[in-house]
């Protein structure tokens, strides 16, 4: 498939199908940057030079506007695009901010209330960090639901990514527990651990004050915890993302209109509860193609360290949305089922 991409890339097809839907909403999401020199591997973590490259794509063949003006307008620019930051790590401000603000550019940073006030790491991190920092028994690391074959991986990484999967598909209290379990901070002091701790820090109150001053930036909620909504009761939920809200309007001492589902899981029960709590929107996680603009069902192409820039572009430009949507239109038509995912 990735050869097809090229070659869809070297005519330019790209291009046409960017043209073709124009008047479409993009939302690209990012994570943290980290230094180009950086060993980590991790995917959500994009290197600088990369960062850069793809900024300077999207302000070369897109419309960036901000996250306000793109729910609020009634007729978009064309080729509209949405920058935006899950989670409120340190190096959006250190790394993304002076690059971004220089040009101009506005963004979006969802943010996890939890581990600003605790000075901690989100729940991911801290996993991603200590399995990868540490020689660990991965038979020790055996729970219902995961399955045999990732015992076997050879790339360490591959086992984190997995391992994390199935964590986010757990009820939360059992994974919150599992997580207490396997990790006891107190026994690692390693050079390694302080490194990698160091990639993942994530923005201070301060911090986000300074951002929040100025007009390019929007500050989104995006849960206390980083919670899996879809995870936990709906009371639960709600106190969640109420609670994360009411933290950053207070440190910020502005009104926090939009919300980003951890993981991009949500289910309508959740995208009408975050209407009834007034926020103006809500950002999932899809490759598909915001057809009509569903406010709290806001689908992102999220990008990262393992996608190359021809995959890169073919999502911007909805090259791989359309092949998504074309290939639901299939399977659903091929059950008897004839119905578009709409945004």
């Amino acid at each position: 498939m990735h050869k097809l991409y090229q070659v869809i890339n070297l005519l330019k097809l790209d291009q046409l199908i960017n043209y073709i839907l124009r008047d479409k909403l993009r939302i690209v999401m990012y994570h943290g940057i980290i230094p180009d020199d950086s060993e980590l591997d991790c995917w959500w973590l994009l290197k600088k030079k990369k960062f850069k490259e793809q900024v300077n794509y999207l302000a070369d063949n897109f419309n960036i506007i901000s996250i306000d003006e793109a729910v609020s307008s009634n007729c978009l620019p064309e080729k509209s695009c949405v920058i935006t930051f899950d989670d409120g790590y340190k190096s959006v401000l250190t790394e993304a901010y002076p690059f971004l603000s220089n040009k101009g550019i506005p963004f979006t940073v969802y943010i996890t209330t939890g581990p600003v006030e605790n000075k901690n790491l989100l729940w991911p991190d801290n996993i991603y960090a200590y399995l990868y920092s540490n020689k660990v028994d991965y038979n020790d690391l055996l729970i219902d639901g995961i399955d045999n074959c990732l015992l076997s991986r050879q790339s360490k990484t591959d086992f984190i990514n997995d391992l994390l999967k199935v964590l986010k598909q757990m009820e939360y209290n059992e994974k919150n527990v599992f997580i207490k379990k396997l990790i006891n901070t107190n026994c690692i002091a390693d050079k390694k651990w302080s490194f990698i701790i160091g990639q993942f820090e994530v923005l201070t109150i301060d911090d986000i004050k300074k951002l929040s001053n100025d007009p390019l930036v929007t500050i989104g909620a995006h849960t206390v915890n980083h919670e899996i909504l879809t995870q936990m009761p709906l009371d639960d939920a709600v106190k969640e993302i109420s609670e994360s809200r009411d933290a950053l309007e207070r440190w910020t001492g502005n009104k926090i209109c939009h919300f980003a589902y951890p993981d991009g899981q949500y289910n309508k029960k959740l995208a009408s509860m975050v209407e009834n709590l007034n926020f103006k929107s809500a950002a999932q996680i899809g490759l598909f193609i915001n057809w009509n603009i569903n406010k709290y069902e806001l689908c992102r192409v999220g990008t990262g360290a393992t996608d190359d820039d021809i995959f890169f572009r073919m999502m911007v430009n909805n090259v791989i949305p359309f092949k998504r949507e074309l290939s639901e239109f299939s399977s659903r038509r091929a059950g008897g089922l004839r119905k578009l995912r709409w945004g």
